[in-house]
């Protein structure tokens, strides 16, 4: 403490290493009136917490790559609760208010502006422009790592491919140690046939750690891709052990199923393919990863892979299995417009396309304003 002038105190707090004494941060001075010792205090210990959270939220560092300073505990809070909001349960309008928040507790924090927009892009929100506007006009504001940030999520909202793929790299090229920034580089490179890259940098993020631990499932299904792409169906079924291992049988079998097509093997993926669908749960979904824990997505996903490797007749009788599924289930109410986009797209690979349009005519437009992933598979049909 320091007493100043006019009645004044400063506090200062030098936070050190208790293993070897190093200094990790300084902390202040937090100046108040020495009369009010209460308010002076509760001030310097929200600092105290702003300036440790980050420190010992290993999810948060490795995912950055960096020590991240924030303005204040509330702003780490609420930038925290729109990384799991996005990463975790992947409800992107409820991230967009939480990235929104934490810019609220200090102009200064345009990172969290910066993830504001990509959820709403995901999210499929209108804000997304104006976001970005209100961002082009401070950017020479921003830090470098933040101007390559802006301009990847930009183009992401203009599915430009080669830039976003420019942007993560040079993200990655600053912050070698971020899981985010090696992420979307590996994506981007895939999405852009970059395939033996998009693989080497998977391979160098940890699965089990961060939130890249927490979405594991996505990191596997991924790389199972990945390989499958390149045609490397030996390197996939390794791929389908190693996330079997790792607790995930339903999707471990999926990846299991489409390596075997591959390879040819279409006795032996279908078998395993009956193996999945007992372990599966009934659902209308093909939503990301947790819908291949359902029987449709495992049904669509195999069929699709026969007819890709010339294999139409089992793709047919797989299709009309999913309809079936479909048709024969009784669905809670709640599922119905997922029943019916399901529904038109089965009917329009099996060439029926008035059945398909009579399917998605039967769509409720009122729910697809509430539900993006239900909007865009409603657009796509």
């Amino acid at each position: 403490r320091h007493d100043c002038p006019d009645g004044v105190a400063g506090v200062q707090v030098r936070i050190t290493d208790a293993r070897d004494g190093s200094l990790v941060s300084v902390v202040g001075p937090t100046t108040g009136h020495a009369a009010a010792r209460r308010e002076l205090v509760g001030r310097l210990a929200n600092n105290v917490l702003t300036a440790l959270a980050p420190m010992l939220d290993h999810r948060l560092t490795s995912w950055q790559g960096e020590e991240l300073r924030l303005p204040s505990y509330e702003a780490y809070e609420s930038y925290v609760q729109g990384l799991d909001a996005y990463n975790v349960t992947r409800q992107f309008n409820e991230a967009l208010a939480h990235f929104s928040r934490a810019r609220a507790a200090d102009s200064t924090f345009y990172l969290a502006s910066i993830w504001a927009v990509q959820s709403a892009i995901m999210g499929l929100n209108p804000a997304v422009d104006s976001i970005i506007t209100e961002l082009r006009s401070e950017y020479d504001r921003l830090t470098p790592y933040e101007r390559d940030r802006l301009d990847f999520v930009t183009a992401l909202r203009e599915r430009d491919i080669p830039r976003g793929y420019q942007a993560a790299h040079r993200m990655l090229d600053r912050l070698p140690g971020s899981d985010d920034a090696k992420w979307e580089t590996a994506l981007f490179a895939l999405r852009l046939g970059r395939v033996d890259e998009g693989i080497r940098l998977l391979r160098e993020l940890d699965p089990s750690r961060g939130w890249i631990g927490t979405m594991s499932e996505a990191y596997w299904w991924g790389l199972g891709a990945a390989n499958h792409f390149r045609g490397d169906y030996d390197a996939e079924l390794s791929v389908a052990r190693e996330i079997a291992d790792a607790g995930a049988p339903v999707l471990g079998r999926a990846i299991e199923v489409r390596a075997k097509i591959g390879l040819g093997h279409i006795d032996d993926a279908l078998e395993k393919l009956d193996e999945a669908l007992l372990a599966a749960t009934p659902s209308p979904s093909l939503r990301g990863i947790d819908g291949l824990r359902g029987d449709f997505a495992l049904l669509m996903l195999t069929a699709t892979e026969l007819m890709a490797h010339g294999h139409p007749i089992e793709a047919r009788s797989l299709f009309e299995h999913a309809l079936r599924r479909l048709d024969d289930t009784d669905w809670d109410l709640s599922l119905a417009t997922l029943v019916q986009i399901g529904r038109a797209e089965v009917l329009y690979r099996l060439q029926d396309w008035e059945g398909a349009e009579a399917a998605i005519a039967n769509v409720d437009q009122n729910e697809l304003a509430e539900d993006w992933y239900l909007r865009s598979r409603y657009l796509t049909c």
